[in-house]
């Protein structure tokens, strides 16, 4: 087990974003854990990265389309730290493309966690403002039959967002 492992599972949060800031070598590892299945590391590792990242970070410009690709393999959670890593980067066109039609079928799954359903449509949003076109189709799918699956936090959140 390495040290960012046991991090990992022995810290709260708070501390193991401290520790990556305070061994950024390690960040390549936290990358290849978020990629990995090797639970429980993996999903802690996504949340570690989304905590710990710049905005449009350089280390994971590379891991963009893995990351896309990996994200149906994922548990719910998982898939929920890698599409907040995701919001707050760049996307090539053709990460877009796969994002809005993953993210659409996240969202309109009204069995999904609703923090994942709320990450989704976050991302829907983000293409939205890219992509002004898509603004009819994201106010279509922010309708009262998947607003009111969410709990009450998220469809006040949606309420703050104009929807």
């Amino acid at each position: 087990m390495t040290l960012l492992q046991e991090i990992l599972i022995q810290s709260p949060k708070a501390g193991m974003v401290s520790y990556l800031k305070a061994h950024p070598q390690d960040f390549s590892e936290a990358i290849e854990l978020a990629l990995s299945d090797n639970q429980p590391y993996a999903w802690r590792a996504a949340s570690l990265l989304w905590s710990s990242m710049e905005e449009n970070d350089p280390r994971l410009i590379p891991f963009i389309s893995p990351m896309v690709e990996a994200l149906p393999s994922k548990a719910g959670g998982h898939r929920r730290d890698l599409l907040m890593v995701l919001l707050r980067m760049d996307l090539p066109e053709e990460a877009e493309g796969i994002l809005l039609d993953y993210c659409v079928t996240l969202w309109t799954q009204e069995a999904a966690i609703p923090s994942l359903r709320f990450t989704a449509l976050r991302m829907l949003m983000k293409l939205a403002k890219k992509y002004p076109e898509l603004s009819t189709e994201l106010t279509a799918l922010t309708d009262e039959r998947y607003r009111d699956t969410l709990s009450e936090p998220g469809r006040r959140s949606l309420r703050k967002m104009g929807f």
